[in-house]
């Protein structure tokens, strides 16, 4: 799942270091839930590929 985009990590640090401690959590806690919704999804997926009708009684 690569777009193609770049970043600059130690612009992202300088960025994150500017904001205040509130606004540092509420930034932590947003990737926290953006990353576990991407990890949800490609899980999803992959279970799909693998079970090829996943909402079916096993026989």
């Amino acid at each position: 799942m690569n777009n193609g985009a770049t970043v600059d990590a130690k612009q992202v640090l300088l960025m994150f270091a500017e904001l205040d401690s509130r606004q540092q959590k509420k930034a932590h806690k947003m990737a926290l839930i953006k990353a576990t919704s991407i990890l949800v999804n490609e899980a999803k997926r992959n279970f799909r590929s693998v079970v090829k009708k996943p909402n079916s009684k096993n026989r």
